[in-house]
C-alpha cells in the first residue's frame, strides 16, 4: 500500500512538468548550430556575451549577428570587475586578469578544485575552491564539520569544503553559501569579507531543557540570549542581518533592487512543488531589517479529486520557481519559474506579476539528494529594457529580442 501510495505521489508531481513542458515557446523561437555544446556560464559586456563552454573554452558571441569567436583560454569559472573587464580562473588554479588591450594576464594561483570566482565592490577578487577561500592572497578556511562540509542529512562530513548549490555576493561584502538537500533541507551558511568571520547557522534559537507555555515566553527568552541580534523597533520584531532569513534550502536566486531590498527565490520538489519569492528589507535600525514571503503570487491548482486523502496533497503550488534578475532598464524584478518569464510589481509582498514569454527547453531529472527536476534555466540578464540573455541546462545560451527568441548551441 505505501509503495502504490509512493508512485501515486512521484506521477502528480511529474506529470506537473511532463505536460506543460510538451508546448512550444509561447513566441517564434530560432535554433542557431555552433558548437554544439552546452554552457556553464557567462559575463556580458558591451552586449558581447563571453561564455564558458562545457569544456571549459572561453568564447565570444554576438547574439546580435550570430558571430562567435574563439579565445585562446581556458577557464572554469568567469566573472567581471567594474571596468568590465573579465577575471577567470582556469581549473589548475591560475587566476588571470584581462588588461586594457583585451589580453589575460596572471594575477595569482591557487589550490584545490575550482568552485566559483567572485569580485567585491573594490574589485578585488575572490576564488572559492574546495580547499578554502581566497581573498586579497590570503586563505581562509571554514571549520571542520560545518555544513559546508557536509549537507543535512549526511552524518559524515567530507575532509574538502562541498561545492555550494547557490552562490552570491551582497553589498555587504557577505557571500552567501546555499547549500540544497532535497527532502532534507539544506543550510545557508555566510562569509563577511570585512570581519572575516564565517556564520554557519542563520537560526537563532535556544539550547535549553525549559518547557514553555506557549511561543511568547519562548520568544522572550530568545530575545534576551540574542538581545544583540533581536531587537523591537516600532512594533516589529527586527534582526540582525544575515540572521533568521528563514531560507533553509531550495534557494535558486537573489538580486536587489534600486532601493537595496533584497529578493530571494527559493523553491523544492519533493513529491509536490513549494517555494516562495520573499524580500528582505531595511528597518529603522541600522544593521537590522525585516522581511516578508509571498507565496499566493505562485500559480496554484487545487485537486478536485484525489485519488489518495492526505492533508499534503492540499499543497497546491504548480509554478517551480528559478533564478531572479534586476532590469536597471525599467528598475523592475523579473524572475524565472516552470511557467516561464515574468515581471514583478507592487509593494512590500503584495506582488503582481505580468507574462513575459515561455521558452520550450528540456528538463532534466534526477537530481541528487532529491526527487524532482533539475531547473532549466539558472541565470539570466537584461542587456536592454526588453532583451535577455538566459543560460540553460540543455539548450545553451538564450537571446530574446522582445519579439523572438534564439538559442545558441
Amino acid at each position: 500500500m505505501k509503495k502504490a501510495i509512493f508512485i501515486s505521489i512521484l506521477l502528480i508531481s511529474t506529470q506537473l512538468f511532463s505536460q506543460s513542458n510538451l508546448k512550444k515557446d509561447s513566441i517564434p523561437a530560432l535554433h542557431v548550430k555552433l558548437l554544439n555544446t552546452d554552457y556553464k556560464d557567462f559575463v556580458v559586456v558591451d552586449k558581447l556575451i563571453y561564455a564558458i563552454t562545457k569544456g571549459d573554452s572561453l568564447v565570444i558571441l554576438n547574439v546580435k549577428n550570430d558571430k562567435l569567436k574563439f579565445t585562446n583560454y581556458l577557464f572554469t569559472s568567469i566573472t567581471k570587475n567594474s571596468k568590465s573587464k573579465i577575471i577567470g580562473v582556469t581549473n589548475n588554479g591560475i587566476v588571470m586578469e584581462q588588461n586594457t588591450k583585451n589580453n589575460f594576464i596572471k594575477k595569482d594561483k591557487v589550490e584545490g578544485k575550482i568552485y566559483k570566482i567572485l569580485v567585491d565592490k573594490y574589485d578585488d577578487y575572490i576564488v572559492i575552491t574546495d580547499e578554502y577561500i581566497r581573498y586579497k592572497k590570503e586563505n581562509f578556511i571554514p571549520e571542520k564539520g560545518t555544513p559546508m562540509y557536509r549537507k543535512s542529512g549526511r552524518i559524515r562530513a567530507s575532509e574538502k569544503l562541498i561545492p555550494a548549490n547557490y552562490i552570491f555576493l551582497d553589498k555587504e561584502q557577505n557571500i552567501w553559501f546555499a547549500y540544497d538537500a532535497g527532502e532534507w533541507g539544506g543550510d545557508v551558511c555566510f562569509f563577511n569579507l570585512n570581519t572575516k568571520e564565517f556564520i554557519y547557522d542563520d537560526w537563532l534559537r535556544l539550547d535549553d531543557d525549559k518547557k514553555y507555555n506557549d511561543k511568547n515566553e519562548y520568544f522572550k527568552d530568545l530575545q534576551n540570549k540574542f538581545s544583540d541580534k533581536i531587537k523591537i523597533h516600532q512594533n516589529d520584531t527586527v534582526y540582525k542581518f544575515p540572521y533568521e532569513l528563514g531560507i533553509s534550502s531550495g534557494m535558486k536566486g537573489v538580486i536587489y533592487d534600486d532601493e537595496s531590498n533584497i529578493f530571494i527565490s527559493s523553491s523544492g520538489m519533493h513529491f509536490f512543488i513549494d517555494g516562495s519569492i520573499s524580500k528582505i528589507y531595511k528597518s529603522g535600525i541600522k544593521g537590522f531589517y525585516k522581511s516578508c514571503f509571498d507565496e499566493d503570487i505562485l500559480d496554484r491548482e487545487r485537486p478536485k479529486d484525489s485519488l489518495i486523502k492526505m492533508d499534503f496533497l492540499d499543497r497546491n503550488i504548480t509554478e517551480y520557481l528559478g533564478p531572479l534578475a534586476y532590469n536597471k532598464f525599467n528598475k523592475s524584478i523579473y524572475y524565472y519559474s516552470s511557467n516561464g518569464f515574468y515581471k514583478l510589481s507592487g509593494n512590500q509582498c503584495k506582488n503582481s506579476k505580468e507574462f513575459i514569454f515561455k521558452p520550450w527547453i528540456m528538463w532534466k531529472g534526477g537530481l541528487p539528494d532529491a526527487v524532482g527536476y533539475q531547473m532549466n534555466v539558472t541565470k539570466f540578464e537584461f542587456i536592454s529594457e526588453k532583451e535577455i540573455i538566459f543560460l540553460t541546462s540543455s539548450n545553451g545560451i538564450g537571446y530574446f529580442d522582445g519579439k523572438t527568441v534564439k538559442y545558441f548551441k
